[in-house]
């Protein structure tokens, strides 16, 4: 996985919501990563990010009153409005929402709906800059070992490092299986190849099962 860092500056003109979808689009190009995530960060406590429909603008006005309603700039019991009315309101929208927002990539292109879009959420009523904070993971993605579990069981035993003997009877200890649900049957040929021991009469060695029974796996003449 390899990660690109950029950011970019979007200027606010008072309250409201500010689409940055092609700002952050552009990061994307720009860093050549196809496939991956983007996660974008407002680097203020005043303002907020949000993923909002950006189709018809009036969804947008009617989220802002609703904030207006919400919390009130003309509340008696605020004390922190040193900057204004709008400061400590500032803050309280700002937690309410979100100060980032994360968006799968596939081929280059943000994985967002018909209708969907990255907006700035300004709740100062004065001019700001504000700074975004653009994070691009770039992740190499693997289909993984398409072994069976007991195949790959089989392959270890075959490592003669995994096993130890006693004299009495001979133990077969296979290690980094971690929950596999199986039985395994040694072939006696696996005993004396691998273990470098006199043949012994095939035994079957039970382990236990998380979920279900014990069953045999097939034996395998080996």
């Amino acid at each position: 996985m390899h990660v690109h860092q950029d950011q970019f500056n979007v200027r606010t003109d008072g309250k409201g919501t500010y689409e940055i979808t092609s700002d952050a689009q552009a990061k994307i190009d720009k860093s050549g990563v196809r496939n991956g995530t983007v996660t974008v960060f407002v680097q203020h406590t005043s303002c907020s990010l949000i993923v909002m429909e950006n189709a018809d603008p009036t969804a947008r006005k009617d989220l802002e009153e609703f904030f207006e309603r919400l919390v009130p700039e003309d509340s008696d019991y605020f004390v922190h409005t040193t900057e204004g009315t709008d400061d400590s309101t500032s803050h309280i929208r700002m937690v309410l929402t979100r100060s980032s927002e994360t968006v799968p990539i596939i081929h280059g292109r943000m994985q967002l709906g018909t209708w969907q879009g990255i907006f700035l959420f300004e709740h100062r009523r004065a001019s700001h800059r504000r700074k975004i904070s653009v994070t691009i993971d770039r992740r190499c993605f693997s289909f993984g070992d398409r072994r069976s579990p007991l195949q790959k069981i089989i392959n270890r035993i075959h490592q003669p490092q995994r096993f130890f003997v006693r004299q009495d009877r001979l133990l077969h200890l296979i290690h980094d299986v971690g929950e596999t649900d199986f039985v395994f049957r040694i072939g006696k040929g696996v005993t004396a190849a691998r273990a470098g021991m006199p043949k012994r009469r095939s035994r079957t060695i039970r382990l236990p099962l998380r979920m279900g029974s014990t069953e045999d796996a097939v034996h395998r003449g080996f």
